[in-house]
């Protein structure tokens, strides 16, 4: 039962973390449409990101508050 609770709560702030993620990527999307033409260029974002770079994550409160962290 204990290992039942563990993971059903590992579901739910995995669910937290998918939905915080939509919403961060709607709002961004719904900022760039509405930026002004000098922040854009004709073919994208003026500072777009090269092939093979990964952007850094998210970061939500869930993050925050359940990532466990390892001290040396």
């Amino acid at each position: 039962m204990h290992q039942d609770a563990h993971e059903f709560l590992n579901f739910l702030l995995n669910e937290l973390v998918d939905i915080l993620e939509k919403e961060a990527e709607a709002a961004k999307a719904d900022a760039a449409e509405t930026s002004s033409p000098s922040e854009k260029t004709a073919n994208g974002p003026k500072n777009p990101q090269a092939n093979g770079v990964l952007k850094e994550p998210l970061v939500t409160w869930v993050h925050k508050n359940f990532q466990v962290t390892w001290l040396e």
